[in-house]
């Protein structure tokens, strides 16, 4: 998606398409298509709203920066990315314990579990660094009342509300530690209050963007209102992404089994440790730093349930607190006399789990590669680009074949919408507004129907 979101802007404008990330190409045929619409403007292009644009705009100009849009080029950003979330955590876990090894043991955590294999593999993480950079200035605030460092806390937690929900929760909850960290100094109370407006004002100018581009007031309020009903999950399974509501048996294993694949079997040994020692751990860690690190990643579970079920992607983000407690709590243990026996096992479960991540990441590698067969998408994008006319709408069905539709897009240049079967097909073809549409059997790449 942000290679597609990359091209359209160099082609469309990033002004033009008011920082929104266009996912509709140029051509005739792709208007008003796609096999998944979030908004739509009166001109049939559609953007991708279900987060704010920072992550887009961040990667259109890396694009820009080295000329370049391309899988590596994302790939090599997301390492940097990891690279800067890592010394984030590592000095933030050093400042609170003063121990090198088990600050180094949390990152380690954070760079070898499966879950963040998967992180940096398939996403660009932006928002998990402006999580750690935020969280190590607000450490550094607490620890020495710099208000420089305050100020920056605030700037940083702010660019993380305009690039993922999980930003806009952090920084309410951010907005009422300031408040209460330092209440009676005036200083504090500004930051406090600078920060929960102006989060309030960002939220206002991303709703005034996805406003500006709506075909009308009542598509701007039914689009918003359909992702976030089919995010949850609370509103039954017709309204729920995948027809999947927390209703259904089959969200709930999803829900376990995305978890389990991050906490087993070390970040449980983690969370054990942590309980287990709670009490000295709060001297270490104040309640102000656990509440950023827990609250705002537990509320968009609860709230966004079904995308934590379903989206490895999102699911997947808890490594950040895990990891970040694991050097403290181990550290905690180590400390203990009545406990150093316990290091060997921690070790070994440690060694144990680096090599269970890579068991995992290896099989979900091979089974996403199953579901995505590169040569059929390369064989279809190229009947689609010597075969079919720009003014063409283009439908894809196929029978017992999975289709990644924004892969298909990426390579062929064209908005598709994909079926599943040649009735649902035809259906779709008698609402489009194109006269001309093309429908393909993506089973043998041919054209099945043409008007």
């Amino acid at each position: 998606m942000l290679l597609i979101v990359n091209n359209n802007w160099k082609t469309n404008g990033l002004i033009n398409s008011n920082l929104l990330p266009l996912l509709t190409y140029p051509n005739k045929g792709d208007k008003h298509i796609a096999s998944y619409k979030r908004l739509e403007d009166l001109n049939g292009d559609n953007y991708f709203v279900s987060n704010p644009p920072t992550l887009f705009v961040f990667n259109y100009y890396i694009s820009s920066l080295f000329m370049s849009n391309s899988k590596l080029l994302i790939q090599i950003t997301s390492l940097i990315l990891l690279f800067l979330t890592s010394v984030c955590m590592y000095y933030s876990v050093y400042v609170l314990i003063k121990n090198n090894f088990f600050a180094a043991i949390s990152i380690a955590i954070y760079n070898l579990s499966n879950a963040s294999l998967f992180l940096y593999t398939y996403n660009l993480p932006l928002e998990l660094f402006l999580y750690s950079f935020s969280i190590l200035l607000f450490i550094l605030f607490s620890k020495t009342n710099n208000i420089v460092y305050g100020y920056l806390t605030v700037c940083i937690s702010l660019l993380f509300v305009y690039t993922d929900w999980l930003g806009l929760f952090y920084a309410i909850i951010l907005s009422f530690i300031l408040y209460k960290l330092v209440a009676k100094q005036h200083k504090s109370k500004l930051l406090s209050q600078l920060c929960l407006y102006s989060t309030i004002a960002i939220i206002f100018i991303f709703a005034f963007q996805t406003f500006t581009v709506s075909s009308s007031l009542l598509s701007f309020v039914k689009s918003f209102s359909l992702r976030f009903m089919e995010r949850t999950g609370f509103f039954g399974d017709k309204y729920s992404s995948d027809n999947l509501s927390i209703y259904n048996i089959q969200l709930w294993k999803n829900f376990i089994l995305n978890f389990n694949k991050v906490l087993f079997p070390l970040g449980y040994i983690v969370m054990i440790v942590f309980i287990k020692n709670y009490i000295a751990i709060k001297k270490i860690v104040k309640n102000n730093l656990l509440l950023l690190l827990f609250i705002p990643l537990l509320i968009h579970i609860v709230l966004f349930f079904n995308l934590n079920a379903t989206h490895y992607i999102y699911s997947s983000r808890i490594i950040f607190t895990i990891s970040f407690i694991a050097g403290i709590s181990f550290y905690n243990t180590y400390k203990s006399k009545i406990n150093k026996l316990n290091t060997f096992f921690i070790s070994f479960f440690f060694i144990a789990s680096i090599f269970y991540s890579y068991y995992v990441f290896d099989n979900d590698n091979k089974l996403r590669d199953s579901y995505c067969n590169l040569t059929k998408i390369k064989e279809c994008t190229k009947f689609i680009k010597e075969n079919i006319n720009t003014n063409e709408a283009i439908i894809l069905y196929s029978v017992n074949e999975n289709i990644r539709p924004e892969i298909i897009d990426y390579y062929s240049k064209r908005n598709v919408f994909v079926a599943k079967t040649i009735e649902e097909a035809n259906n779709f073809s008698l609402q489009l507004k194109q006269k001309n549409y093309v429908i393909i059997n993506y089973n043998n790449v041919t054209i099945w129907k043409r008007k």
